[in-house]
Parts: structure tokens; C-alpha cells; sequence
């Protein structure tokens, strides 16, 4: 069976792949060396859940993060406000759980806000680290959003920079299947041509992350140290 048959693709193995492939084994394959707890993971999960209770429940804001107050505030103009929401998709564009057995590609988005028609929608992924815009991700949030709810004509997306409480640039992510689906394509065959079986670890090779030694990782490496 090839990898791609029964491992939906996320935001984030899509990255670490592009990353690393070693990183992608031992995170997605062998998942022996998962994330580590840090205080930015912590920090996350804190800024995530008060954002997530404030749009959904009403609940103010803790002194600690008073300051996403106003991002809150324009997300509560519109008439449907979603948060964390586990998205997934088949290949051919059929709206799935994300956990679903037959989901291709999954995407959870941080806030999704739509008008009362629901034909207008923006996905607003929340980042607490450092600033880098990349609208990838977004288009993938934007194709499974558009499975889940077709009527949709207009999508945009941007990142909301928690360190900086502003919203990025805002992306237009209508036309996201054809920006999207041919580097998830890409992946899923590199992936399937090195998977096996058997499944070698050797053949998914080491890309260093600078500067040395790599943290992109947690596990043993020669750009690591390890």
C-alpha cells in the first residue's frame, strides 16, 4: 500500500517534508521522536484556547493576552465565526472529516469567518512565532474549506502575528485548487516512491537546516550533533 492510500496530508507534514524528509520519517512514519513540551508550544496552546473561547463562548480575554482584544473584536463583524475547526478532503475534492478514513489532505483552521449566505470566507491561521509569511499553508485551509462548504465564491486568508497582535497580508484563495493540488500531488508521489515496503529510514535523506547545528529536530543527526 503506498503511503499516500491511508496518510492524509496536513499543513505540517507537507512542510517538514519540504524541510527535511529524515524530519518527515521519524514525525510521520516512524514517530519515535515526537514534539518536544517547550514553553513556546505551551505559550500556544494558551494564546489558541483564549482566542478560541472569546469568539465562540464570550469569554474575555486573560490579562496575558488582553492584547489580541481587537482582532477579536473584527472577527465578531461577522455573522459565522468557526474555530478549530479539523477540515479533510479526498483527492478528488469530496468533503471529509479530517480524521476520516478516506481523507487525502487535512487542514485545521485557527478562525474561519464567514457571511450569513456563506459565499464569502476568510481563514485566519494564528501563529505565536516568529513572523514569515508563507500563504501555502493558507491554500490548503482554503481547499478544504471550499469541500466543506461549496457555495463559497470569494475566500481569502492571512496570518494573525501574535508577537506583533497584527494581521498579515491578506491572500486571495479562491482559486487555491490549482495553486495547491499539484505540489500535494508532487509530495505524495516523492513519498510513495522512497516508502516501500519495506520502509528504509536510510532513503529518506537528511536536508540540514542552518545554522548548524539543525533545529529543526529532535532526532539524531550528523547536522544535528547527534
Amino acid at each position: 500500500m503506498k503511503w499516500s492510500d491511508s496518510h492524509p496530508i496536513s499543513p505540517t507534514s507537507f512542510q517538514e517534508f519540504e524541510q527535511c524528509p529524515k524530519k518527515f520519517y521519524h514525525r510521520n512514519i516512524a514517530r519515535d521522536y515526537p514534539f518536544e513540551e517547550n514553553d513556546a508550544l505551551i505559550w500556544g496552546r494558551v494564546v489558541h484556547k483564549a482566542i478560541e473561547l472569546r469568539l465562540t463562548k464570550k469569554t474575555p480575554l486573560p490579562e496575558q493576552v488582553k492584547q489580541f482584544e481587537p482582532f477579536c473584536l473584527t472577527m465578531l463583524e461577522w455573522p459565522v465565526v468557526l474555530c478549530e475547526r479539523n477540515l479533510g478532503m479526498t483527492w478528488e475534492g469530496e468533503a471529509r472529516a479530517g480524521n476520516a478514513k478516506d481523507c487525502a489532505i487535512k487542514a485545521k483552521g485557527d478562525v474561519i469567518v464567514m457571511d450569513a449566505p456563506m459565499t464569502c470566507a476568510m481563514t485566519i491561521d494564528v501563529k505565536t512565532g516568529k513572523p514569515r509569511e508563507e500563504p501555502f499553508q493558507l491554500h490548503l485551509q482554503a481547499l478544504v474549506l471550499q469541500a466543506h462548504y461549496p457555495s463559497l465564491k470569494k475566500v481569502t486568508g492571512a496570518y494573525y502575528w501574535t508577537q506583533d497582535a497584527r494581521l498579515g497580508p491578506i491572500y486571495d484563495l479562491t482559486d487555491c485548487w490549482d495553486k495547491a493540488m499539484p505540489r500535494l500531488y508532487d509530495m505524495a508521489d516523492a513519498v510513495d516512491a522512497i516508502y516501500g515496503p519495506p520502509v528504509v529510514m536510510e532513503k529518506f535523506i537528511a536536508t540540514p537546516g542552518e545554522p548548524f547545528p539543525c533545529k529543526w529536530c529532535n532526532a539524531p543527526c550528523e547536522y544535528a550533533g547527534g
